[in-house]
């Protein structure tokens, strides 16, 4: 047997494993996160850390049951220039793990990938970076509620300890 006839064999098999647990009928139930469907709506957001404060806003909506998108406005923060995010939020249930993916328009330290490793009902986690690589050991605890997100930020930077806190609250 060919390589190419052995490659189609393996996908007709893949073809078929794929139809038989597709066709089944048994898919698995997704589970609803309490945070994301909290977070809908538009917050205001003021952060205060080493360079200053910043002042934000963000929208959340909906995607799917698993999912949601945030759009923001930030503010300048020290010599960082204001600009506009986009945030990834979703939650993996056979992980028990939120994930972040998020990006925004200033030229340098514009994205990331974050997770939370929390329960689904759970309204406080820390989160911690995971790209790109953070040798700061930035992490940040939020507790929500409906009408209000409290964030306190961690990380080291040049040997010494720094932090910030944040407040948002829902418009």
């Amino acid at each position: 047997m060919t390589v190419l006839h052995r490659l189609v064999a393996s996908c007709a098999v893949l073809v078929i494993a794929l139809s038989a647990t597709i066709g089944s009928g048994k898919a698995a139930p997704i589970t609803k996160p309490a945070l994301l469907p909290l977070l809908i709506g538009t917050w205001s957001c003021t952060y205060t850390g080493p360079k200053g404060k910043q002042t934000s806003s963000v929208t959340f909506t909906q995607l799917d049951d698993a999912w949601i998108q945030g759009i923001g406005k930030n503010g300048a923060y020290g010599n960082d220039p204001a600009n506009s995010s986009v945030d990834l939020i979703g939650y993996d249930a056979k992980k028990q793990r939120y994930v972040d993916m998020s990006g925004n328009t200033q030229s340098h330290d514009s994205y990331g990938i974050s997770h939370a490793v929390a329960s689904v009902n759970a309204l406080t986690m820390t989160w911690v970076g995971d790209f790109p690589a953070d040798p700061s050991n930035g992490k940040t605890l939020y507790h929500f509620t409906s009408t209000k997100i409290t964030s306190h930020t961690t990380w080291t930077e040049k040997g010494k300890a720094m932090s910030g806190d944040g407040v948002c609250t829902k418009s």
